[in-house]
């Protein structure tokens, strides 16, 4: 129970959960042990077929928090606590590319939820808007993505991810 609240806090719908449900990841990440989820909005498919290539376990979820898949209302990145930097910015310029209408980043566990411990091995692209209102994240602009780089610390690229909330 707790495991489907934790979901439903960050805008998956319940029938996602049992898609994305799976033992927790080594502590040893690679590509291939992370996991990308991508919310059903036009251009999903062309985004997992790159991040695919890229060698991530990608594939697709629903949002919990509305009906409606419109570019405005799934502005979000969720990043699991434990994603490599480099992975993280692979999948976030990937991402951007597709989909330059993101502007909220959050980690995953912040925010007062507790998720599972294989969430903080996956991203979320295509978060509801709403989860970053009510966590009131402010938007980054494209400099702000910029910023960031490879040869961040996994402690310097959460804290310049926090400086947003």
């Amino acid at each position: 129970m707790q495991f489907a609240q934790e979901y439903l806090k960050i805008g998956l719908k319940e029938e996602s959960i049992s898609e994305v449900k799976e033992i927790a990841q080594p502590a040893s990440a690679t590509p291939q042990r992370l996991s990308v989820e991508v919310n059903l909005l036009a251009g999903a498919e062309d985004l997992v077929f790159e991040l695919r290539h890229l060698g991530f376990k990608a594939g697709f979820y629903t949002s919990a928090t509305d009906d409606s898949n419109t570019a405005n209302e799934h502005e979000g990145i969720w990043v699991g606590s434990r994603i490599p930097v480099p992975y993280a910015l692979a999948v976030i310029k990937a991402a951007k590319t597709h989909w330059p209408f993101l502007r909220y980043v959050m980690i995953l566990g912040d925010k007062g939820s507790s998720p599972p411990k294989h969430v903080h091995y996956r991203m979320f692209i295509g978060g509801a808007t709403s989860v970053a209102h009510r966590n009131k994240l402010r938007p980054w602009n494209y400099e702000d993505f910029e910023r960031l780089n490879e040869d961040m610390s996994l402690k310097h690229f959460h804290s310049y991810i926090r400086s947003f909330y």
